[in-house]
């Protein structure tokens, strides 16, 4: 007896409503799978894949956290793409740097209630989504025409 295999790939959805959001894609019907499904999907996951075919769990929680910041958070790409001023690189330093502290750093570019510093983990996955939203905010605007 054979299990049905599910296909998937990351990839950019549109919203219709001009943003595109990236993550996992289920194939064939082009949904993209929810953010509490994540787990279960990446165990499934990792019990067809060899270890070196694997994705790590870092590459994982990074791309589960900038989906995290655009779901729950409402950090949609429109979003990002007001902040050009090198904001989202700032806030990924700043949690790299003093994500210890309950006080925002001085380029803490947003305001303080935004600062939400957790575990040393953590706040480098926090910073490692930050520098992948700003790398596809700098990508959109390239498609656009616009300097980055």
């Amino acid at each position: 007896m054979s299990k049905e295999v599910k296909r998937y790939s990351y990839g950019y959805v549109d919203d219709g409503n001009g943003n595109r959001y990236l993550g996992l894609i289920e194939k064939p019907d082009g949904n993209l799978v929810k953010h509490e499904d994540y787990e279960s999907l990446l165990a499934e996951r990792d019990a067809l894949l060899g270890e070196r075919d694997r994705p790590t769990r870092a590459s994982a929680d990074v791309l589960a956290e900038r989906r995290r910041q655009v779901e729950r958070e409402g950090w949609t790409p429109a979003h990002d793409d007001l902040y050009d001023a090198a904001e989202l690189p700032r806030a990924a330093a700043s949690y790299v740097l003093n994500g210890a502290n309950e006080v925002p750093p001085c380029i803490w570019p947003f305001h303080s209630k935004w600062w939400k510093p957790r575990d040393g983990r953590a706040n480098y996955v926090r910073a490692a989504a930050l520098l992948l939203a700003e790398i596809e905010r700098i990508d959109r605007a390239a498609l656009q025409g616009a300097q980055p």
